[in-house]
Parts: structure tokens; sequence; C-alpha cells
């Protein structure tokens, strides 16, 4: 997994999980996975992507979650793409949180909205038309999202882990209503009855938010006083916590890792050393949760409406090493792994399938879901394309599965059929992994033309050309020599139309 985030529906008690999972597969994400909260049991999931692969939002990265008062997925990603989509997955907005470069204008007011939320649909990316440069604009780095349901309002933190940053707030079309000043850019936040939790991170705090931006209070999570007064309400709070950054900075110690309530008054709060602190809403320790073993770390947390606490665990804040998924009770007590190690989390999904394929009820994006999931647990290939076979038959025009069965092909060595496979899926879609498939056979077939025609498709998805990001046989600098003046190095040193 290279990323995985939590949500909670309490209405249907199901568990939801949104996540990417880029190398294992031959496309990759986004996906959303529905399971009973209670029996683990795999309810559902919803597309994120088109037939031809084409996702709904950012495919890597997936921050956060939720469900609106409609019942629309809200998604967001690091990158600080926003998109809302229907029950089955249908997209209904797609943006894109944007600031300008300078709080000023060039007639020296001061602007009077400072951030602004870009509409793809309507205006494009930044990729289409906008030089940012030229334009003094730039997107937002996520850190983390929360949402109220009951306000239909959406809090996102952004910035880095030191820094004091400001908490914008928008509503659930995608507007942007007001910002506010934060201690740091959280590492995670949680919502609940007009409050906001913001993890600090840096400090190993938990600052205290309404919802429309005043500070009530810090909670201590490693619980040795080390704000007491410290950071005062009567004063400016951030120029006192910095002025005491050497006091407060708890890197030494362990820092705050993820956070989310627990009901109608408790608050779980993740260390990245593994812990997990049960504190009140007024921060007095209730008990610890230690983790399964050493080297633990927990990166997304969420708890149902009997106070079950699930953690998704990781090697380190980076994803590295996933170490899978586990329920405690609401005295802390573990079940689990429930879902261990990287592809755990595929293997209830591809039971049902497999019963579903048996009972004869399986369309074709059954048939190729179950293929994506035995290409991603290297089960055998000759299965996964007979899966695949199956799904065209059944659908023609399911182009990710044409493109999945190329791509399965040329691993086996049947070179003439994966490019025929390839080159028909490439008219109706696009993908860097069968630009570059196809750039390495014409390649080694000499032929400049078709390597030029395949170098300007990766060329559109990509803006530059690495190839040696997707291949093993071929360096840039033999497309480049190969190629001659089409081609020049750009800043990045990857490879642009001249």
């Amino acid at each position: 997994m290279d990323a995985l985030r939590l949500y909670i529906d309490d209405d249907n008690n199901d568990l939801w999980i949104f996540f990417s999972d880029d190398y294992s597969s031959h496309i990759g994400g986004p996906f959303l996975y529905c399971f009973d909260s209670r029996t683990l049991k795999f309810k559902r999931d919803v597309k994120l992507y088109n037939d031809k692969g084409t996702p709904v939002t950012s495919p890597h990265d997936p921050l956060f979650v939720t469900r609106d008062q409609q019942g629309n997925f809200v998604l967001a990603t690091d990158l600080a793409y926003l998109t809302k989509v229907d029950a089955q997955g249908k997209r209904i907005y797609r943006k894109r949180l944007m600031r300008h470069d300078c709080r000023w204008t060039s007639r020296n007011t001061k602007r009077k909205k400072f951030y602004f939320i870009r509409d793809i649909k309507k205006h494009g990316d930044y990729r289409d038309r906008l030089d940012y440069r030229k334009k003094n604009i730039h997107s937002l780095y996520l850190m983390s999202m929360a949402y109220s349901v009951s306000r239909d309002l959406l809090f996102f933190g952004q910035g880095c882990h030191c820094c004091s940053k400001d908490i914008l707030v928008c509503n659930g079309l995608g507007e942007y209503l007001y910002h506010f000043r934060s201690p740091v850019g959280p590492e995670d936040m949680a919502a609940r009855d007009g409050l906001l939790y913001l993890a600090d991170n840096f400090h190993a705090l938990v600052h205290v938010f309404t919802y429309e931006g005043k500070w009530l209070r810090s909670l201590d999570v490693l619980l040795k006083n080390r704000i007491q007064g410290v950071i005062e309400p009567e004063i400016d709070m951030f120029q006192q916590q910095w002025n005491t950054d050497g006091l407060l900075h708890a890197e030494d110690e362990d820092q705050v890792a993820s956070l989310c309530v627990i009901g109608e008054d408790k608050l779980a709060v993740g260390l990245a050393k593994g812990l997990i602190r049960i504190l009140d809403q007024e921060g007095n320790h209730l008990f610890d949760i230690q983790p399964p073993a050493p080297g633990f770390y927990p990166k997304s947390m969420v708890a149902d409406a009997s106070e079950n606490l699930f953690v998704y665990y990781t090697g380190d804040s980076c994803f590295s090493k996933p170490r899978g998924l586990y329920r405690y009770g609401a005295n802390g007590k573990v079940k689990g792994p429930l879902f261990g190690g990287v592809l755990g989390i595929f293997k209830p999904e591809q039971k049902a399938l497999e019963k579903k394929i048996a009972e004869d009820r399986a369309d074709a994006c059954d048939y190729f879901d179950l293929a994506d999931i035995l290409i991603r647990r290297k089960k055998p290939l000759r299965e996964a394309i007979g899966l695949l076979e199956k799904s065209l038959e059944l659908n023609p025009d399911l182009w990710i599965a044409l493109a999945y069965l190329g791509l399965s092909l040329k691993e086996l060595g049947e070179t003439e059929k994966a490019v025929n496979c390839m080159e028909r899926a490439m008219e109706h879609m696009g993908c860097s992994n069968m630009a570059t498939a196809l750039m390495e056979y014409y390649y080694r077939k000499h032929d400049q033309e078709k390597v030029w025609q395949y170098f300007q498709r990766m060329e559109d998805l990509e803006e530059d050309v690495d190839v040696e990001f997707y291949s093993e046989e071929l360096t840039n600098g033999q497309i480049e020599e190969f190629l001659g003046a089409l081609v020049k190095r750009n800043n990045s040193n990857n490879l642009v139309s001249n």
C-alpha cells in the first residue's frame, strides 16, 4: 500500500478504506473498499476509475475519505485535490485548493481571499494551460483533513510539521469559506461537537479549536506538564510557542502520528513509537494501548459507534512496510491483525468474487477485479489472463481489461499478442506503462516513427518522459540518442519534445 485511510459510517456500521496500491499492479488506484466493521466481511467497493482506467481523482497518496449529508463520498489527496463522488463512484466535482504567492495585490491592497479553489472541470488543471510561475499561484500541500457532518464543513490542514500555517475551511460543495491560524501544519485532525482537534507532531501536543478558529487549549500528550504557564490565551499563543521551542520540541521523546475521536468524550492519540494514548476531552489520561510489536507506527485511526478502535499500522510515517489493520475494544483489548501485511486487504474481496463467479453471477468488471487481485498477489499469470479474456468477452469495450491483458502477455513473453492488445487499448486510454512497453518494442525494431509516437503519448500523460522510471530495459540516454533532435533534456534531466 502506498497510502491508506480509514472511515467509519456509523449509520451502517461500515468500515471504509480509501487507498492506492501503485506498485503491485499494472495501473494502481485509487480504491474504496467497504467492510462490515463487526465481522470484517467484504461488502462492496466503489469504482474510482472508469472503463478507460482514468481515476476520478489523483491516483496516488489518498489522504482522507468521508461521507457527506447526502451519502456522497468526499475524497482528498496530499496534492490538494478535492473530489466528490456519489455512491456508485460517479464524479460530482473535482477541485484543487490553491493560494496566491503574495497576500497583497499589485495595487498594494490586501487580498480579500488569499486562498481559492480551482474547479478543474471548468478551468482545467495547472498542466493544461496554467503557468504557476507567471500567475504567481501555487497548489497547497495537504497534511490532514476533517469533516463535520452536522455543519457540512471541511477542514484542511496544510504546510509542514514545524511551521505555523492556516487551516482552510470549505463547505460540502467545495467552496472556500474562511481560514484561521494554527500552531503547525497538523499531522492529523478530528472534528466533534463544534471542536476541532489538531495533532501537533513537532511538539507532541493536541491543540483544541472551535470551528470558527478560536484556540481553547492544548493537551500535553506526553503528560509532562510541558505547557504549564507557557501557552497563555491572553497573549499571542503562537509567539509564545516559538519562544519556547527548545522546551516544547519533543522530537527526542515521541511525536504525535495520528488521532481520532471516540464516542462523545474520548480522544485516541497515536504516537510515533507505537503507543496509543486514550484521553478524555479535557486531556486527562485514561489508559494506554501498547503496539502489537516494536516498530509499529499508527498511521491511521478511526472509532466506530461501539467505541471499537481501528488502527492501520505501518513501519513509519511514509507507509513503508505496511503492518496491517488491528481492532481494539473499548477496554483496549486487541484483536488482529484483521488484514496483515501489504496485500491482506484484498483477500476478503477475492473470496467474494470467486463465490460470485462460481454462482455465475459475475459481470465483466468482476472478472477484471479478480484478475487484478491475482496479479497483485503474484499468482500464475495464466489464470489472470483467462479471467481478463472472459472479462473482454462479456464487455469488449472494457479498455482497462485490454490494457491489463497486454501488459500480462508482455510479462509472459508473448510479445506480438501483447503489442496488439496494448496498441488497441492505447487508442482509447492513456497509460505510461503501456507507452513505455511499446517504446521498448519499437526501439528494438528500429522504428523511429513509432517510438516518437508513443514518446509523445507518454509526454502528454507525464509532462516529461522518464523512461527509466518504468523500464528496466531502456534508458533515457538510449531514447535521446535514438530520437536525436526531436527531443531535449529539461531542468529535471528528463526528456521533452524539442
